[in-house]
This record gives C-alpha cells, sequence and structure tokens, in this order.
C-alpha cells in the first residue's frame, strides 16, 4: 500500500499544480474582467458627448472588454475565452499587407502590378487569389521602373525585398494606399509623384478570371499632380491627390466612373513638394504624404488625418496634425479643416488606435496615445497608454477627456524583462490593446 501511495505521489503532485495556475489564470483575468473603465473629464462639458456612441473593445489572446460610452456613462461587457483565439491584426504596418474584411492585400511590380490577397480566420488561410493589371499609359520618371519590388515604403512602392535587378521606382505612398474596397469590387491606382507623366487610372478589378476595366483617368500631364491614395465611402470612390499649394478630394461612380464631386483644400503642401517650398502655400504647413482615412458609409463623411511639421512648438510628445472633414452625400463638400498640435504624447503606427468622425461643425476624436513618463524605458512600446477623447467645434476645442483603464499594469512584466535584457518582448497574446474603436451618432 505504501508503494502505491508513493507512486500516486507525483500525479498528486501534478495535478495540484495544474488546478493551482488554473486558479490563478482565473483569478488574473477574473481581475481584468472587472478591470478600470471610468471617464475623466479633463476640461470643458461632458455633455458635449451627447450626440455620439463611442465604442471599442481591450483585451488579449483570451479575453476581452467591450466598452461603451453614451451620453458620457461607461458601460462594459467581458468574456474570458473558453479557448485562446488568435487575434485578427490589430498591428498595421505602414507600407505592409492591407487588411479589408478577412481579405489581406498586398501588391508587387511597376507599370504592370500582381495584386495578391489571403483569406485569413483565426490565423489560418482559408482562401487566396491574384491578378494582374497594366497601367500602359503610366510613364515613369527618367531611370526608374527597373527591377521589381513588392509593396511597402513609398521609395520601394512599398517594402518587401528586390530581385536580382535594381529598383528606382518612387511612390508616394505604399501601394496599399492604392486599393479600395466597394461591395465585393475591389478598385486599384498608383501613388504617382509629380515626376511620373502620362495618364495614370483607375482600375475595377476582377478576381473571377474576367479583365480588368479602367474606370477613370488622371492627366499628369501638368507636372503638378501627386496621388496620395485611394479611399471608398459608401457607394463613392474616393481619389486623395495634391495639386501644387492644394489638396483636391475628388468623388467618382464606381459603375461608369463619372466625377460626381471635387473639394479642395488651400495651403496644403506635402512631401517633397513642402520641402523645396517657401511661398505662401506653406503657411498652412508641411504634411507627411501618409495619412490616416476614417469613413462612415452610412452617412457619406470622410476624415483624413495627416501629420504636420512646421511647428516651432514642436517637441517630445508635441504632434501636429491637419485633419480635413468632408460630406460626400451630394457631391464633395469641405466640412473642416483643423490644423491643432495634440501635446499629450507619441501614436505608434503599429500598435495604437484612433477614430474620428464628425456633424456639421463638430468634430470627435478618439486615439489611444502614449506618453513619455519615465524616460529609463527605451521602447516606446512600454510607454502609458492614454486613451483620449476629444471634441472640436469650429475648430476650438470645447471638450477633453481620458477613458481611465488598467491596461498599463500588463507591462509590468515586458518593464521589468527590459530593465534586465539587452531587449525585451512585446507579447499581444498576454498585453491587452484598444482594438475596433468607432463613434456613431446617437438615434435621437
Amino acid at each position: 500500500m505504501r508503494t502505491g501511495w508513493r507512486k500516486l505521489l507525483p500525479a498528486a503532485a501534478a495535478l495540484a499544480a495544474v488546478l493551482t495556475i488554473s486558479i490563478m489564470s482565473w483569478q488574473v483575468y477574473g481581475a481584468k474582467e472587472q478591470g478600470r473603465f471610468e471617464l475623466k473629464d479633463v476640461s470643458g462639458d461632458r455633455a458635449a458627448l451627447n450626440d455620439v456612441i463611442i465604442r471599442g473593445l481591450v483585451g488579449d489572446s483570451y479575453y476581452r472588454t467591450v466598452f461603451q460610452i453614451e451620453r458620457g456613462e461607461v458601460t462594459t461587457a467581458s468574456e474570458i475565452y473558453a479557448r485562446p483565439s488568435l487575434l485578427a491584426g490589430s498591428s498595421i504596418i505602414p507600407g505592409g499587407e492591407k487588411r479589408i474584411g478577412s481579405r489581406y492585400y498586398s501588391i508587387f511590380g511597376h507599370g504592370s502590378f500582381e495584386v495578391r490577397y489571403n483569406e485569413r480566420k483565426q490565423g489560418m488561410i482559408t482562401g487566396s487569389g491574384k491578378l494582374d493589371v497594366m497601367f500602359p499609359e503610366l510613364i515613369y520618371p527618367e531611370g526608374e521602373g527597373e527591377g521589381s519590388l513588392s509593396s511597402g515604403s513609398p521609395t520601394a512602392s512599398g517594402g518587401g525585398q528586390a530581385d536580382a535587378t535594381e529598383f528606382h521606382a518612387t511612390y508616394t505612398n505604399g501601394l496599399e494606399y492604392g486599393l479600395a474596397e466597394i461591395g465585393d469590387k475591389l478598385y486599384f491606382t498608383v501613388p504617382t509623384t509629380k515626376e511620373y507623366k502620362g495618364e495614370n487610372s483607375i482600375y475595377a478589378l476582377s478576381f473571377d478570371g474576367g479583365a480588368s476595366k479602367r474606370l477613370v483617368a488622371i492627366d499628369l500631364s501638368g507636372g503638378q499632380t501627386e496621388v496620395l491614395g485611394l479611399e471608398a465611402v459608401g457607394n463613392r470612390l474616393v481619389l486623395i491627390r495634391t495639386e501644387g499649394t492644394q489638396l483636391l478630394v475628388s468623388a467618382y461612380d464606381p459603375a461608369s466612373g463619372k466625377r460626381v464631386g471635387e473639394a479642395a483644400v488651400p495651403d496644403f503642401l506635402a512631401g517633397r513638394d513642402a520641402d523645396s517650398r517657401t511661398d505662401a502655400g506653406t503657411k498652412g504647413g508641411n504634411h507627411s504624404e501618409n495619412y490616416e482615412a476614417f469613413a462612415d458609409d452610412e452617412r457619406m463623411t470622410l476624415e483624413l488625418s495627416f501629420r504636420r511639421s512646421g511647428d516651432d512648438n514642436v517637441k517630445n510628445g508635441h504632434v501636429p496634425r491637419t485633419i480635413i472633414s468632408l460630406d460626400l452625400s451630394d457631391g464633395v463638400q469641405l466640412d473642416g479643416d483643423l490644423r491643432v498640435t495634440f501635446r499629450d504624447g507619441e501614436q505608434s503606427p503599429t500598435f495604437d488606435s484612433s477614430y474620428m468622425t464628425h456633424k456639421d461643425d463638430r468634430l470627435y476624436i478618439v486615439r489611444i496615445v502614449r506618453s513619455v513618463e519615465n524616460d529609463e524605458r527605451s521602447y516606446d512600446l512600454t510607454w502609458p497608454r492614454h486613451f483620449w477623447i476629444d471634441v472640436y467645434q469650429a475648430g476650438k476645442s470645447v471638450y477633453r477627456g481620458e477613458l481611465l483603464t488598467d491596461v498599463n499594469d500588463d507591462l509590468i512584466g515586458a518593464i521589468n524583462y527590459e530593465m534586465t535584457h539587452s531587449g525585451f518582448t512585446y507579447d499581444e497574446r498576454v498585453i491587452r490593446t484598444f482594438r475596433e474603436l468607432s463613434i456613431k451618432l446617437r438615434n435621437n
């Protein structure tokens, strides 16, 4: 009998260890489930939020909490997954794959472009496709267009590795900026600089074996046009480009290719053109060609957010931006042009989310920001994260608040690892992140 008990003791100890780990895990995620969600007013009247509902979720591979702010009140609903859930890519790397729904697109080539996609669910590839589309009317700058490279950085049409032939083509943005989807149809244009000649185009792409269709011709003969990207808002294609000292936003019918409206934003310089200009056009600031786009398909509104330079007060954590608000319900109407400097920290283009929308002269913005509060932390991913809510009316701040949470508690392990090693591990499976942010108007 004693011998039998001795044999059972290791198994019993192992079972006890498993139970202890399980209980501790449930305690940890139970604590996360009871996490802090509190709205703190910083300035202005909270009533400025009465017309909107702010939603989002915060979670990792094991747990999530969906939160909602309506009429200034915060409500939450939490879920602990029965099994670990593979995250559906909150990380957006400019110049990398572009996620549209469950598909991840990448683009390769020059002149003749190959568009590929993988369809993924729970991290598994469930479908794929590719097609080629030609831009025969597009004339590359002299000495450019040799070799091939995948989508990514502007100077390389989008990141990836060159083949044996040296690649010289330069674009304003990564090629993924030229992709847009309406319904089940995909559209593409090339983000060309002003050095290109001939004609750029917007093509309707076909993955079912049919020929791609040229919808729109974009004249580049004037030598002043830079195509920054293509967006979709409801049933409209929206071309974003610059000409001289203005930003032009044009809307097209995707069936006929007919232009149905256009708006011009004055005092707007971008990219290399901004670096070389010193005339009156620079009074609005010089802008990065990269931008963020936020579309409300139901209300037919679009916000474009550009990082801006030229602010004499720019310091660490000060981010000048230009936010353009547009209404596309009837043509294209410019509703707002906000030049603002946020002084609350930096945003990681890979991990930090934001969202914005407008109604009439009121602009609503939510941003996840990392503030530099501890200079000993060498990695920005370990800086404390803040959830800021801003409301502007007629270009002036009327409300600022912060959603207080305990998500920064998850960084303790990464911070301690960083302080004792040459690097650190930032693991989204166990470090909660904000996802799926949205702002919707209330139906009063």
